[in-house]
């Protein structure tokens, strides 16, 4: 599974067997993306605020799991 991210979503494309698109989420502000098991994990800039970033989890072929606002590091 490889992850891109536009101005607007999250891509997944499958290439385990074939090469084609998965899943597209809507997350707007994407810095990081990364994979845990089965689950992926989203980190998105705040517009209102250049300190704080959202965290959510959601499982790979599922719905969001949860979510939490955090202060980014800036240091």
């Amino acid at each position: 599974m490889v992850a891109f991210s536009t101005s607007e979503a999250v891509y997944l494309i499958d290439f385990e067997n074939e090469f084609k698109f998965s899943t597209k989420i809507e997350a707007q502000n994407v810095v990081f993306i990364t994979y845990v098991d089965i689950y992926i994990v989203l980190m998105m800039a705040s517009d209102e605020d250049s300190s704080e970033a959202k965290l959510t989890c959601r499982m790979l072929y599922g719905a969001e799991e949860g979510s939490i606002t955090i202060k980014r590091f800036m240091g």
